[in-house]
């Protein structure tokens, strides 16, 4: 933390009292959260990130369906696994459509961020999602933020 300042707030603090924080150097590599009693949970992948090809890309979907299989059941949320089925069967195909299994994945993500068990299982989806997104390019860009992945 050298070379950053920062300026942490209580709850105790009366009201009117300025809650701030100032980064005195870069912030690349780095989560900010502002707010009192805020949840953060921060992951951090490696600049080599996996990349996923083709069949290796369905097992991705599988991975991601897997895993997002709790918040599915916990929040009666149907969608993301027909979104992720969507996403698997058109992956199946000889020549997948890259944009429709993107699509598909962006609205299973976007359905499971609903359930607040979502910030602790993106760090877990993180890898799957990254090597899926590798391979489909440009349509897999949107998938990294819903992660929490600065593109």
């Amino acid at each position: 933390m050298a070379g950053k300042k920062k300026n942490l707030s209580s709850r105790a603090r009366p009201s009117g009292a300025s809650y701030s924080a100032s980064i005195g150097a870069g912030a690349r590599g780095s989560a900010a959260v502002a707010g009192v009693g805020n949840k953060v949970s921060v992951g951090v992948l490696p600049a080599t990130a996996r990349t996923a090809e083709g069949a290796s890309a369905q097992r991705e979907i599988a991975e991601i369906k897997r895993l997002l299989a709790a918040i599915v059941a916990a929040h009666d949320a149907p969608g993301v696994t027909h979104r992720l089925d969507e996403a698997a069967n058109e992956m199946a195909k000889e020549e997948p459509d890259k944009k429709k299994v993107g699509s598909w994945v962006k609205t299973a993500l976007e359905l499971a961020q609903e359930g607040e068990e979502f910030t602790e299982t993106a760090s877990k989806i993180a890898p799957h999602v990254t090597a899926l997104a590798s391979w489909l390019g440009a349509y897999g860009a949107p998938l990294l933020s819903l992660i929490g992945i600065p593109i």
